[in-house]
């Protein structure tokens, strides 16, 4: 797994100029960024070890009161994006 831990950016601040080089070009905005990496054995495929954390977290949310991993909050923004995400970019209707 590769991913690059928000914890090691650095804030950077907004600004409304333009990107220029020194020769007064425009440039494209570019960040590096540190990436992590760990290694390990997962067994099944994508959806039915997903589908058996999230039904183990529910149970456990259910029968020991743990906290839940995923809150309908989270969902109900993620599925809000998405939503907006084909507002402003609608596939075509083929029937």
């Amino acid at each position: 797994m590769k991913y690059s831990d928000p914890a090691d950016w650095t804030p950077r601040p907004a600004t409304r100029e333009p990107l220029m080089d020194e020769e007064g070009k425009p440039i494209y905005c570019s960040e590096k960024l540190e990436w992590t990496e760990e290694a390990g054995e997962i067994e099944g495929n994508t959806f039915t070890v997903g589908t058996h954390r999230f039904y183990r977290m529910l149970a456990d949310a259910v029968f020991e009161g743990r906290p839940m991993e995923i809150v309908p909050e989270y969902a109900a923004r993620t599925v809000a994006v998405i939503e907006e995400c084909h507002k402003h970019n609608p596939l075509p209707v083929k029937f």
